[in-house]
């Protein structure tokens, strides 16, 4: 069977980076880091100053409810761009390892389901871009339909937005414009760890699939079954190379969403009991809650999934013909059992792990 590309499920995230100005290269030209300046100053530092300067001009806890959950996620998407972009240099290094795992030999079903697995990855990435983008549409739809009393967010400007008809929706549509491109460059660094998770996963499986086939064949050279083994012991150890990278770079993404999530979720929860909002707002609401959920689902369900796998390589290991096998591939494969006695997930900035457990407690936070 023909090989599969499986760094093709990045295309979508590396497309909404290279959009904001982080491309898959090493090193920058002149018209790169002027693309990314100016995408980091329209977005996120235009974001930044106007959403935090707002912040002192704060009513009621109302108002101030209504605005911080804003400028915290503001805040974590340009800490996870910021990530995103000191870390590409480990984050580029991932797709000469996964070229290695491609190379290898699949049998048709492995392809079709690593084929699949790519279709699958590109669509979680829209569909959670319409989660997040949905927050958006919806604050445009409450502020279209408010006689232009006001805009999607409530942010400070230097001007009165309010003059003219054509200041103001050149001032909303401005605004739509900075707030999708922030919910594209959210999007994108944080489904970058469930896809490579997922990715990481089906490899794992053919490795274990792969240890599980070596049987005893007297047409094969005693040393063949052995060559075998050798070569699933460095794809996995290429498996953990890789999810090594992820530990050292995605975690801290995935522990900016847990942080943000927790504190909005709080925010959004407070709002809703302590104040009445109205149809609209709650519609809006339930937006938002959806939209962080997402954040951090996909990463603690693929995270435990990952663990889950590693977990049970153990067994596919002693599921082998090992009974009939040589001395050398005997001796071999308990040295390749005892690197694999423990599990792994990864560990968010080093602290929290990355599970369903961990999902709860936010949620629940």
């Amino acid at each position: 069977m023909g090989q599969v590309d499986t760094s093709k499920a990045l295309d979508f995230v590396w497309l909404g980076w290279m959009l904001m100005g982080v491309y898959p290269i090493q090193s920058y030209k002149i018209w790169h880091t002027c693309h990314l300046i100016l995408a980091v100053s329209a977005t996120n530092i235009y974001s930044l100053i106007v959403f935090i300067t707002q912040l002192f001009y704060v009513k009621d806890l109302k108002y101030l409810l209504d605005n911080l959950p804003m400028n915290v996620l503001i805040i974590v998407t340009t800490l996870k761009f910021l990530t995103v972009f000191l870390t590409r240099h480990e984050i580029l290094g991932i797709k000469d390892s996964l070229s290695k795992l491609d190379k290898r030999p699949l049998k048709r079903s492995q392809a079709e389901n690593l084929a699949n697995l790519i279709k699958f990855c590109n669509r979680l990435f829209i569909f959670g871009f319409i989660c997040y983008e949905a927050v958006d549409v919806m604050a445009a739809v409450n502020a279209g339909f408010s006689n232009r009393q006001h805009l999607l967010f409530e942010i400070w400007l230097p001007y009165d937005w309010q003059a003219t008809a054509t200041r103001y929706w050149l001032t909303f549509l401005y605004q739509f414009i900075t707030q999708s491109a922030l919910a594209l460059q959210s999007v994108s660094s944080d489904f970058s760890g469930p896809i490579y998770l997922m990715i990481l996963t089906a490899h794992l499986e053919n490795v274990m699939a792969r240890v599980e086939s070596l049987k005893y064949d007297p047409r094969k050279e005693e040393r063949e079954n052995v060559k075998e083994l050798i070569q699933c012991i460095e794809d996995h150890r290429v498996v953990l190379n890789i999810f090594d990278v992820l530990q050292g770079t995605v975690s801290h993404i995935i522990l900016c969403q847990f942080v943000a999530t927790a504190l909005v979720l709080v925010m959004i929860a407070l709002n809703y009991l302590l104040f009445s909002p109205n149809f609209t707002e709650v519609i809006a609401l339930a937006f938002f809650v959806v939209a962080e959920i997402s954040q951090i689902l996909p990463c603690c369900y693929y995270s435990n999934k990952f663990q889950s796998t590693t977990d049970d390589i153990v067994t596919s290991i002693y599921s082998c013909d090992w009974y009939n096998q040589t001395t050398e591939f005997k001796k071999t494969l308990i040295i390749f059992m005892q690197m694999t006695q423990r599990g792994k997930v990864i560990v968010a900035g080093k602290v929290i792990p990355v599970t369903m457990a961990t999902f709860t407690s936010v949620c629940t936070f």
